[in-house]
């Protein structure tokens, strides 16, 4: 096989091993967040679920990103910053070359936070260093249909446990006997089902 020929044969390989790798990469989702900062107070502008084959990241800081499912349990914990220290150079005109420096602080910003997307989130909430709730953002839109529902199904099959469990907790209050009638009713099948099942071997016994 000439080196043509070789190449012909080795590109169609690699491009099936790229194809391959491509297909079994893991999509991750996230929260794609712009935030706005000023004097404080922080806002949003938008937000999305964003697909991608990368891990995203924002910058981490103080503030948190608490993601909160329907139930009220805690799904994810996102640190980030808001950059509102920049430190920049000061040139001599003359020269070119850097003379001094110095740092300024903003009063207001934008990001762009990045949180790892939960299929049955119902709000994310940001606080500041200080754990003060700054803002809340409504994620149920983004949840999937299946896992409220499925989540809904199961508290409403709890409520329904409980609510049976205390109405018969209630009955047996109210009627102390009825735990002991119960016990000899249940003694009694029992008694009834023996006696049969010793009748139908003595009747297999006399047949045989």
């Amino acid at each position: 096989m000439n080196y043509t020929n070789k190449i012909k044969f080795i590109i169609p390989i690699i491009l099936l091993l790229l194809l391959a790798v491509s297909v079994l990469a893991e999509v991750n989702y996230y929260y794609k967040i712009d935030l706005q900062y000023q004097d404080g107070d922080v806002s949003y502008d938008r937000i999305s679920v964003e697909p991608t084959f990368k891990e995203l990241q924002t910058a981490e800081g103080m503030y948190v990103a608490e993601v909160v499912s329907f139930d009220n349990r805690l799904l994810n914990l996102t640190f980030f910053d808001f950059p509102l220290t920049i430190f920049y150079d000061t040139v001599d005109p003359e020269t070119g070359e850097i003379n001094g420096g110095g740092m300024t602080e903003l009063n207001e910003t934008e990001i762009t936070l990045y949180v790892p997307y939960q299929e049955n989130a119902q709000e994310i909430n940001i606080y500041d260093e200080n754990l003060d709730e700054l803002l809340k953002i409504d994620v149920s839109y983004f949840a999937k249909e299946t896992a409220v529902s499925g989540e809904a199904e199961e508290l409403e099959g709890k409520k329904i446990a409980d609510d049976k469990m205390l109405e018969k907790k209630k009955i047996a209050e109210a009627n102390p006997t009825i735990k002991v009638v119960g016990g000899v009713f249940l003694g009694i099948v029992v008694i009834a089902l023996l006696v049969l099942v010793i009748i139908m071997l003595g009747r297999r016994k006399r047949n045989k």
